[in-house]
């Protein structure tokens, strides 16, 4: 077993590799883009390899190919759920098979050329919980890829979601207006003042790294100074005055001393991830189990542990130093598709007046602490 994942791990950062070293000439993004479909073809012997990028929120473009037709390019669309690209985009994991015309969804399109070819692997292009598009690979053989070519496939997925965000490959889809809406309340009061969206993007731009051991390294130090971090609240506060506080400090400690979660990320690292793009992985798998997950506990938990993810990322990118709080306006109200109780706990968590989350629960630890605060706070 050991031999068979230090196999897969040698074939990715061999691909990774290879991306970086041929993609580092290239200065526009479209170009670099076009060119990933050719190194991976090459890498692991594909007769066909595709990206499927979304368009308007429901819609799959075909945005970078090798071996089709080239003029299908930017002019073939499937709605998500349509063939067994959309599936891939739909359900949000991966599909691999030999006999692609008899799979269930299978879709012809005969603009392509692609009516010999019957292998199939789809893998989801995601970042959090953003399905950014699909990678493809094709052949005309029933060829069945071994598990380090698709681990491999998983990982470059990974770095084009971090070059479509970061490089704004996506159409912006059409805003805003004013909002109304209602919602559950999780922390009662009143507040007044100015809306503060939660940052969306984080920029990733170094998402292939040469040295495993520096990027371990670098890993472990983040996590050391979030813990400190925690410690040095937890010590400062009165524990007979903010039980539930310090309780909530408890369980994040315990999270950050998780091995589950340390093997899981140290492993993309070892495979050829830089050590923010390894956290950022894990940190979409977890977003992906708190979407699928029906229990609100399970989904307490995992937004605890998706807050952790993004405050570690935070320390590698070296956010903590650059002040994120400091433009933050006196009056700020937060407002988020989802927030843990991280956001609250930074020095910029007190010039919160309230917040407003799309999603989160009147028992999650951010619910628990915003009660603590006094802070007003509405969910769902």
């Amino acid at each position: 077993m050991a031999r068979k994942r230090d196999t897969a791990t040698a074939g990715a950062r061999a691909l990774l590799r290879q991306l970086a070293r041929r993609l580092s000439g290239i200065a526009d993004p479209a170009d670099r883009l076009a060119e990933i479909p050719r190194i991976i073809a090459e890498y692991i012997v594909a007769e066909v390899c595709s990206i499927y990028l979304v368009r308007g929120g429901r819609t799959l473009e075909l945005c970078a190919n090798t071996g089709l037709r080239p003029e299908a390019v930017g002019r073939v669309r499937l709605r998500t759920g349509e063939g067994l690209v959309g599936r891939v985009a739909k359900e949000g994991e991966q599909i691999a098979t030999v006999d692609a015309p008899n799979e269930p969804g299978f879709r012809y399109i005969p603009e392509i050329g692609e009516e010999p070819l019957k292998s199939f692997i789809g893998v989801p292009i995601r970042r959090a919980d953003r399905m950014l598009g699909v990678l493809v690979v094709q052949n005309r053989a029933a060829r069945n890829y071994p598990d380090e070519d698709r681990d491999a496939l998983e990982l470059v997925a990974l770095v084009i979601a971090e070059m479509v965000e970061n490089e704004q490959l996506l159409r912006p889809e059409p805003g805003g207006g004013p909002v109304v809406g209602s919602g559950t309340g999780a922390s009662g009061g009143v507040a007044i003042g100015s809306v503060v969206l939660a940052q969306m993007r984080t920029v990733v731009s170094r998402p292939i790294a040469d040295d495993p051991e520096t990027e371990r390294r670098r890993l472990r130090e983040a996590v050391d100074r979030l813990r400190g971090e925690l410690s040095r609240r937890f010590e400062a506060w009165d524990a007979d005055a903010a039980a539930d506080r310090t309780g909530v400090l408890d369980v994040f400690r315990k999270f950050l001393g998780d091995r589950g979660w340390l093997r899981r990320t140290e492993s993309r690292i070892e495979a050829g991830l830089s050590a923010e793009a390894a956290v950022d992985s894990v940190r979409s798998e977890i977003r992906a189990r708190l979407d699928s997950a029906d229990d609100e506990y399970l989904r307490d938990r995992f937004r605890d542990l998706d807050d952790l993810s993004a405050q570690i990322l935070g320390a590698l990118l070296g956010r903590e130093e650059k002040g994120d709080s400091a433009g933050l306006p006196g009056d700020a109200i937060l407002v988020a598709r989802d927030a843990g109780p991280a956001a609250l706990l930074g020095d910029h968590g007190s010039r919160f007046r309230a917040v407003v989350l799309a999603n989160g629960s009147a028992n999650a630890h951010a619910a628990v602490l915003a009660r603590g605060f006094d802070m007003p706070m509405i969910v769902q």
